[in-house]
């Protein structure tokens, strides 16, 4: 079936009368996938870090070896720290989302034996709910 996953976006900055936009206004794309499963889920975010939350999706077994990850924090005062695990103990801070805010949509590497590449959250001052879209990746030209 063709265009089982669409992936819209904008980006726009106005200030002191100066402003930018991507070249196209909107851009989308789509594509097909072997998708089996996908979630939507809410995931209340503690202040120390935790792995997101992913549902019924095998990450670890992605098609193509590729999943996309869609967050947004739903607090209205605190923020939520995105990182990637990649080592034992090592992560790398990849977003961060004031009260509001979205990060992604991304598509990330699969999730390897050791854990590496998965993402964890972390909120600031208090818990956070935040919103989780994840799906297997696909491939555009399919």
């Amino acid at each position: 079936m063709a265009n089982e996953i669409t992936i819209q976006s904008k980006l726009t900055a106005t200030k002191g009368g100066s402003s930018v936009t991507n070249y196209t206004s909107d851009f989308t794309i789509s594509m097909n996938t072997a998708l089996t499963k996908m979630a939507n889920l809410v995931q209340g975010v503690g202040t120390v870090r935790e792995a997101v939350e992913v549902g019924d999706v095998d990450i670890t077994n992605a098609t193509g070896d590729e999943y996309w990850i869609r967050l947004t924090n739903n607090d209205s005062t605190n923020f939520v720290t995105v990182e990637v695990r990649t080592g034992a103990s090592t992560y790398m801070v990849v977003g961060k989302m004031y009260a509001g805010e979205t990060w992604g949509p991304a598509r990330l590497p699969k999730l390897d034996a050791s854990g590496y590449n998965g993402i964890y959250l972390t909120a600031d001052t208090a818990a956070c709910d935040v919103d989780v879209t994840i799906c297997e990746a696909g491939d555009p030209a399919s």
